[in-house]
């Protein structure tokens, strides 16, 4: 999904990319409540457009991260809302920090700075836009806070629920903006629109049932850390990115971290599905 963004986002407005993403998702959605029987406006209204609009966030602002920036630095930049996940499944889940999960965010973290290269702690720092990297980590922050709501909400509410509002919302905010300055889109970039589409709302249905309560949502977000793997492939198969030695090691020391989290904990029982 973010490689299309990235490559349709050279001409056609961010608007234009949003309401692809949700209005694809937000007709499968649909059907499959129609199909199942299920209502579509679920139990806790508010918590779930809230929720629709923290993610509305989290696309808008990574996509134009994702323009702005390398596709494996900008998805490094996202995966900042680990440590705030934790912290925030914490603090209003109740989720314990085991030392497995806090020493797989310590390895998650460690690949972000490396990646990063802040200043401050490197000299130099790194070339990378400033505006793009401040816009990822606000989608950091409205990504953490929303995937944290989804397993609050997971707990009595339906998965395509809880994946039908991100959409809904999406698509009355967006529509609007895109209508203003709409570009028509070429042959191959309506393609790579309804790509971005059924790519996302494959992640977005597999992360709500992933986050609901088959992983605890620190270790979930950790396993998160994978698109940044592929993230970097794409980049550099695709749009000739070239990674430094640097974001090598970053995505080595997240890599880790990634393995780090799976493990099973020695003398515990996997956690039953929801």
């Amino acid at each position: 999904m973010s490689l299309l963004a990235k490559l349709v986002g050279q001409r056609l407005p961010l608007a234009e990319i949003v309401t692809a993403r949700a209005g694809v998702s937000l007709v499968f959605c649909w059907w499959l409540l129609r199909r199942a029987g299920t209502p579509l406006w679920g139990h806790h209204r508010g918590l779930l457009v809230l929720r629709g609009v923290l993610s509305t966030i989290t696309l808008a602002c990574f996509f134009e991260a994702a323009i702005r920036l390398p596709l494996a630095e900008a998805t490094v930049l996202l995966y900042t809302n680990t440590i705030l996940i934790a912290v925030l499944a914490a603090i209003f889940l109740g989720e314990p920090l085991t030392l497995r999960v806090m020493g797989s965010i310590a390895l998650g973290f460690a690949g972000v700075i490396v990646t990063t290269r802040p200043a401050m702690l490197f000299g130099e720092g790194t070339t990378l836009d400033p505006v793009g990297v401040l816009i990822a980590l606000i989608s950091a922050l409205a990504a953490a806070c929303a995937q944290v709501l989804i397993r609050r909400l997971r707990v009595d509410e339906d998965a395509m629920v809880v994946t039908f509002y991100f959409p809904l919302v999406a698509v009355l905010v967006a529509v609007p903006m895109m209508a203003a300055n709409f570009v028509v889109p070429t042959g191959t970039e309506w393609l790579l629109l309804l790509g971005i589409g059924a790519a996302g709302h494959v992640a977005q249905v597999e992360l709500a049932r992933g986050m609901g309560g088959r992983l605890p949502a620190a270790r979930a977000s950790v396993v998160l850390y994978l698109q940044i793997v592929f993230a970097a492939l794409w980049g550099f198969l695709v749009l000739t990115e070239r990674p430094g030695g640097w974001t090598i090691v970053g995505g080595l020391l997240i890599l880790a971290g990634t393995i780090f989290a799976t493990r099973r904990e020695p003398n515990t029982s996997s956690a039953p599905s929801s």
